[in-house]
């Protein structure tokens, strides 16, 4: 699923709501996030991105690295989980109230 930026904001714009469809677009918003990363690191600062996804419109002024490294953070969980059911590998853990999260 790599693409370009440009092929990933037009993927956030798919119409159709399967599984896969919204794992492209998560993939999409990853992209676009990881571009913002890299223009904060190249630029010394994200100054304004912006990411529509057909149902949600994401318009970021101004984002500090630790935002946007909690941001895709938040994305790789979601699609990690989404594609752990997509390929039927995805493996749940219990554990009681006591025990650390990791």
């Amino acid at each position: 699923m790599a693409q370009t930026f440009e092929q990933a904001i037009s993927a956030v714009s798919l119409e159709s709501d399967t599984l896969l469809d919204r794992l492209r677009r998560l993939k999409a918003l990853i992209d676009a996030v990881n571009s913002a990363l890299f223009n904060y690191a190249s630029g010394g600062g994200v100054i304004r991105y912006k990411v529509n996804t057909g149902q949600t419109q994401i318009e970021v002024e101004c984002g500090s690295l630790s935002e946007l490294r909690a941001q895709r953070r938040e994305l790789y969980a979601e699609y990690n989980e989404l594609y752990g059911i997509y390929t039927g590998g995805n493996v749940m853990v219990a554990r009681d109230a006591a025990t650390n999260r990791r």
